[in-house]
Order: C-alpha cells, then sequence, then structure tokens
C-alpha cells in the first residue's frame, strides 16, 4: 500500500514535471520500488502450499531367526492463509520363519488419519478430524475416531512451529475375541517441530483421549523423531513411538513401543 507521503510525492512529479522529461519516470519508479510488499496479495499469488515426506525403512535377520520387517509412512499438508489440510498414513510389517520353515507374522499396524483446520485469524482455528487404525500385536481388530475441536498456532516460522488442540468426539475400539465398544471422548493434542541446525530437525507429537464415560479408560500416543538431511530432498529419520492403553485387550501390555530408523524424501 502507498503511504500519504509517497502519493503526494507521485502527485508532485506528475503536476511539475515536463511531458519529454524522463525524470517524472525515474522518480515514480523509486517511490514504487520503496513500497513493501503486500502480504494478502503475495499469499493470493502464490497459492495454498503442497508439502510433505515419505519415510520407509526395512530390516532382515538371518541364522538362529529369520526375520524381516518393513515400515512405511507418508505425510502431506495443504497451507494457506485461510485454513489447512493435514494426512497421515503408515504400514509397519513384521515376520519370522518358525521351527516348521513356514512364516508367522509377528507385527502389522497399519492406519491414518486426516484434519482440516480453518483459521479465524493468524493463531485460532477450528479443526475436523477423522482417523483409524489396525494393530495386530495389540489384538486390536480396528480403532476409529472422529471429533471437532479448537486449535492455537502459537508459533508458525521456517525453523519453529508450535500448535496445541483441545476437542471431543467419537472413539469405537474393536478387539479380538471381546465385543467392539464406542464412547464419547475428549482429545488433546499438541504439535512441536524444530530446526536448531540447518540440516537437523526435532519433533515432538502427543494425543491423549480420555474417556467422558469412564475416567479409567484413557488412550495415549506420542511420537518423537529427529531428521537429518542428507540432501536437499534425502533425509534420515530415527522414530520413537509410544502409546498406552489403559485398558488395553485380555492379556495385552498396556504399553507399546517400537523404535526404527528410515530413510525419507522430501515432496
Amino acid at each position: 500500500m502507498l503511504s500519504p507521503l509517497q502519493i503526494l510525492l507521485l502527485a508532485l512529479c506528475a503536476g511539475s514535471a515536463h511531458p519529454d522529461d524522463g525524470g517524472l519516470q525515474k522518480t515514480a519508479r523509486a517511490v514504487l520500488d520503496d513500497v513493501p510488499p503486500d502480504p494478502i496479495a503475495a499469499v493470493a499469488e502464490s497459492g495454498p502450499k503442497w508439502s510433505g515426506a515419505l519415510n520407509g525403512g526395512a530390516g532382515r535377520q538371518a541364522g538362529n531367526e529369520r526375520r524381516q520387517s518393513v515400515d512405511l509412512e507418508a505425510r502431506l499438508t495443504r497451507r494457506s492463509s485461510g485454513d489447512r489440510y493435514r494426512g497421515e498414513a503408515f504400514w509397519h510389517h513384521a515376520d519370522r520363519r518358525n521351527a516348521l520353515g513356514s512364516r508367522e507374522l509377528s507385527h502389522r499396524h497399519f492406519g491414518g488419519n486426516l484434519q482440516y483446520d480453518y483459521f479465524f485469524d493468524r493463531n485460532d482455528y477450528a479443526l475436523v478430524r477423522v482417523g483409524g487404525e489396525h494393530n495386530f500385536k495389540s489384538s486390536l481388530d480396528l480403532r476409529l475416531s472422529s471429533g471437532l475441536g479448537y486449535g492455537r498456532q502459537f508459533v508458525e516460522s521456517e525453523d519453529l512451529e508450535i500448535s496445541a488442540e483441545i476437542g471431543a468426539g467419537w472413539f469405537y475400539e474393536d478387539y479380538r475375541e471381546q465385543d467392539p465398544t464406542d464412547r464419547l471422548s475428549g482429545r488433546l493434542g499438541y504439535d512441536s517441530d524444530w530446526k536448531p541446525r540447518e540440516r537437523l530437525a526435532l519433533s515432538h507429537r502427543g494425543e491423549v483421549y480420555p474417556s467422558l464415560d469412564d475416567a479409567d479408560d484413557l488412550h495415549s500416543r506420542l511420537f518423537t523423531e529427529m531428521r537429518y538431511d542428507i540432501t536437499a530432498r534425502w533425509f534420515g529419520l530415527v522414530q520413537w513411538r509410544h502409546e498406552w492403553d489403559n485398558i488395553p485387550a485380555t492379556g495385552r501390555e498396556r504399553s507399546d513401543q517400537s523404535l526404527s530408523l528410515m530413510l525419507g524424501y522430501k515432496l
């Protein structure tokens, strides 16, 4: 936007300069060059920004125990001046050969989630979210969740992003050899991504789903990641996942943890 002083200078130049004199053009160009870019116009011109990454890892063990594993993950984000789409999908698989030489499934965990954020202003937004997963080791055939909520983007810069969310919705669990259950649930979540160095990034995310019907029924998950950029597109990733189910399937542990080393590619 032009300031009143810049508008006055342009008017004086237009009234005093000769039509054939190039001084008007030079002065006007110098004045316009000092005009800062309009942030709203810049966002509209650049359009929504898409970003994301694909992560993958594999392992193989031979000898007394023959085991192989595969880890795949994908994340995608679309950010505009007024809203944001976020999506995630994952698939973790492992099997081994028993004493008879046949394969046995030892781990299978897959699922994903989608979230839409509508920003009221620079920091505050409303959200709607859906997700689902299957976990063989936890005897979980299907877990579904959906809900609405409010979020606050405390920081959003190139090197640091911090946000927190609160909401409520529906939570459904179906364990093998048990009757499925569904309930109303709250949700607390946070997300942080920090780049302390040019090639190094640290991320931490957490979610807690407390039941609104039973104070003892609680599910939570934590994700901690360390990424190191090998090139502009490729990066190495160390990831630690921790899930806690206060009322697990019969005969299963409440805590479930995994540590993965993966190679990733930025989209």
